[in-house]
C-alpha cells in the first residue's frame, strides 16, 4: 500500500485523536459527515475568502476571511500602517465558539483555537453572528459582524487572536436547520508570521445527529463510552502482493468483530474474524480512506487504512 506524502500528512494530523477519547471526553454520538478540501487551500490575497458548506446544501454556513490594506488608523493622521486580519463570519442564527474582550469601550469577539479532542457542543461558550448581509458573495469588505481569529493594527500597537501562528487548529461551529442546532469544526492554519499573513482551510465536519456535541477532529461516529483500552494491540495491517491484509496478534483475539467504515462513518461491512488473517477486500471497493475497527469483548481498537492504488 503506497500513501502520497500529502494525504498521509493529513491523516497523521488524526493519530492522537483517539488518545483524546479515551482520556474521558464527553459522549459524542451520530454520524459524523466529513469533507476534506483537496488540496489544502491557501487565501493570501486581500478580501480571500472560503465559504464553508458545512452539510454540502449548496448554502454557504460560514466564511472564512482575510483582511489587508494600508491606510491611516485615524482621520486626524497622517501615518499609516499595514491593518491585517483574519475572521470568521455567519448568517444570524450561527454560532462560533469565543469569548468577548472589551477595547477602549467596545466588544470584540475572538474565535478559539481549539485542539484535537475538545468537546463542541451546547456547553461550550458561544458568540452569535449577526451577519445580515450574510448571502451576499459581494459584501467583502467588512468584518463588522465576524468573530476576528487574528488582527494585526500597527497603529495602534494592536495584534491580537488566539488564531496568531496557529497550526492544525479547529474552529468549533454551531449551524441551524429548521429548529434544531449543529455542531462541527473546521481545521485551518492561520499565517501571521509573514509580512503578508494567510489561512489555509484543511478540512472540515459535524454532527449529522440534531442538538449533539462532537469533538475537535473527530471523524468517527462513536460514543466514547464504549471505547476500552486494549492491553495491547489488537491486530496490524499488513501488505501482501499487494493485498491488504488484517493480521490478529494473538490467537486469543479469533472471534473479534471486524467492523470497515468509510472517512465519513458510513458502515461498509460487518463480520466475524474467524482466522488469525483475513483479507480487507478494500480495493473491490475502491480508493479513499477507511476506518477498520476491531472489537473483542472489552477491548476495542481503531485503525485508518488509505488505499489509492
Amino acid at each position: 500500500m503506497q500513501i502520497s506524502p500529502s494525504l498521509a500528512k493529513k491523516i497523521s494530523a488524526y493519530t492522537t485523536l483517539a488518545t483524546a477519547f479515551l482520556a474521558g471526553r464527553n459522549e459524542a454520538n451520530g454520524q459524523i459527515i466529513y469533507t476534506d478540501v483537496i488540496p489544502d487551500t491557501t487565501f493570501n490575497q486581500n478580501f480571500g475568502m472560503y465559504g464553508l458548506d458545512l452539510n454540502n446544501d449548496g448554502q454557504n454556513d460560514f466564511k472564512i476571511r482575510l483582511l489587508k490594506y494600508s491606510g491611516s488608523s485615524t482621520s486626524s493622521s497622517s501615518s499609516s500602517g499595514s491593518i491585517q486580519a483574519v475572521g470568521a463570519a455567519g448568517p444570524v442564527g450561527n454560532s462560533v465558539m469565543g469569548s468577548i474582550i472589551s477595547f477602549s469601550g467596545s466588544n470584540i469577539y475572538m474565535a478559539n483555537a481549539h485542539a484535537m479532542g475538545d468537546t463542541i457542543g451546547v456547553n461550550q461558550e458561544w458568540q452569535a453572528c449577526s451577519d445580515s448581509s450574510f448571502s451576499s458573495s459581494s459584501s467583502t469588505s467588512s468584518f463588522n459582524a465576524s468573530m476576528i481569529m487574528a488582527a494585526s493594527v500597527p497603529n495602534y500597537g494592536i495584534v491580537l487572536g488566539n488564531w496568531l501562528g496557529a497550526q492544525d487548529k479547529f474552529l468549533g461551529l454551531k449551524f441551524k436547520i429548521g429548529a434544531s442546532n449543529y455542531y462541527g469544526w473546521a481545521r485551518l492554519d492561520v499565517d501571521t508570521i509573514a509580512t503578508d499573513w494567510s489561512f489555509t482551510i484543511k478540512d472540515y465536519a459535524y454532527n449529522a445527529e440534531p442538538d449533539s456535541q462532537i469533538l475537535a477532529g473527530q471523524l468517527f461516529p462513536t460514543s466514547v463510552a464504549e471505547i476500552k483500552t486494549a492491553d495491547k494491540d489488537l491486530y496490524k495491517i499488513k501488505t501482501v502482493n499487494n493485498l491488504l491484509f488484517l493480521s490478529l496478534n494473538s490467537i486469543e483475539f479469533i472471534s473479534s468483530k471486524l467492523t470497515i467504515y468509510t472517512i465519513s462513518g458510513a458502515e461498509i461491512r460487518t463480520e466475524e474474524l474467524l482466522d488469525i488473517e483475513t483479507p480487507l477486500k478494500l480495493r473491490d471497493i475502491g480508493k479513499g480512506v477507511y476506518l477498520i475497527k476491531v472489537v473483542k469483548g472489552e477491548k476495542q481498537q481503531i485503525k485508518k487504512v488509505v488505499v489509492n492504488y
